[in-house]
């Protein structure tokens, strides 16, 4: 008692009070209103609206505030508005999102489209006229053989256009042999070592859980190769308690996950979507210079649990799987070898090269 105002008043709102005490001894016949925060007995500061009036018209005379307490209210506002702005960001990236997923569509529908109608009509309009050719030679008694190599050559082109869209190893050998094949094209095409391990994993994943970890394998990797500047890179699939894991490592640049630009970040809001959609999620470990981590955790629901999710019936399963028993793998993936495919006519024409994966210490226990 007895101590002014202004010694309980926060500083930032001692202005705003002193001219609500200086409006009441000008217009005193008015109520005034002034909200400001005001320390505690135990120190913490309440946000207090105060309505004050001057009792006494003329120069003399007190002034009165009648004040209550709204500092939950703020709090409350504070929330509010606070959520309001994560959803209009939340509504910001999902709509650039979809913005860069129908642009993704279209160029993929684009480049197939290109594909079929330049080099796999040239070589269907090239068979026309081989066929021609080889019903004269059948009737003369010679070989058909080029006829069969450009049959060939059409039958891995279109399994190639067809693997872009989706991996029949995804389907037909499980998630660990695919992302295993995908890691040998990985560094086929880009030149860095990718270490893949996978274990205990099971070929007969539900198709929505496969499909949705593969796709973040592709994007992960992609990012590596784009960003990272990374010497190599680790891939690993694993099972948990909690569902399968995916780890994709690199020992690259690294960054400031949380300084990430919203419109630069559509990656990972790409890959958390996918997660989310089959229950999962997703975290990132990285820092300038110490490379990054992306983990992906998926929960293993049963095939019935899972909309869409079938498993093919020509599935093949690892012998050590029906027994329960964990199946370990290591694949140090350092270079693949392309052997140019000789047509048997000893024509030039470019035929599909033949792979061979060079994988060192592969241990399987």
């Amino acid at each position: 008692m007895g101590r002014p105002i202004f010694d309980f008043v926060h500083a930032d709102d001692s202005d705003a009070v002193r001219k609500v005490l200086c409006d009441c001894l000008r217009y005193a016949h008015r109520k005034h209103n002034c909200e400001y925060r005001f320390r505690n007995r135990d120190g913490s500061w309440r946000t207090l609206e105060s309505a004050a009036r001057k009792l006494l018209a003329g120069s003399e005379g007190d002034i009165i505030l009648n004040s209550r307490d709204i500092t939950s209210q703020k709090l409350a506002e504070k929330a509010l508005r606070a959520q309001q702005n994560a959803m209009a960001r939340g509504r910001e990236e999902l709509q650039a999102l979809a913005a860069r997923l129908f642009r993704e569509q279209e160029e993929e529908r684009r480049r197939v489209a290109a594909e079929m109608n330049g080099n796999l009509s040239q070589r269907l309009a090239l068979m026309g006229l081989r066929a021609a050719h080889m019903a004269a030679r059948a009737a003369a008694g010679q070989s058909t053989d080029v006829f069969q190599d450009c049959i060939a050559g059409l039958d891995r082109d279109l399994r190639r256009l067809a693997g872009a869209l989706h991996p029949a190893t995804l389907d037909q050998l499980g998630l660990a042999v695919a992302l295993r094949e995908y890691c040998a094209e990985f560094t086929r095409k880009g030149g860095i070592p990718v270490n893949y391990v996978h274990r205990g994993i099971s070929a007969c994943l539900p198709g929505r859980t496969a499909s949705t970890l593969y796709r973040i394998a592709e994007e992960a990797l992609g990012n590596v190769a784009k960003h990272a500047c990374a010497k190599e890179t680790w891939v690993t699939l694993s099972k948990t308690a909690k569902g399968i894991r995916l780890a994709i490592r690199d020992d690259g640049a690294g960054f400031d996950p949380v300084a990430v630009d919203p419109g630069s970040g559509l990656g990972i809001l790409a890959m958390r979507e996918r997660l989310r959609a089959v229950g999962g999620s997703l975290s990132i470990r990285s820092r300038h210079g110490t490379g990054t981590e992306v983990v992906a955790l998926a929960p293993l629901l049963s095939a019935g649990n899972q909309p869409g999710a079938t498993i093919p019936r020509n599935v093949v399963v690892d012998p050590l799987d029906q027994h329960q028993q964990p199946v370990v793998e290591f694949h140090q993936i350092h270079q693949v070898h392309e052997q140019p495919h000789e047509p048997r006519d000893g024509s030039r024409e470019v035929q599909p090269a033949k792979r061979s994966y060079r994988l060192v210490a592969s241990d399987r226990r």
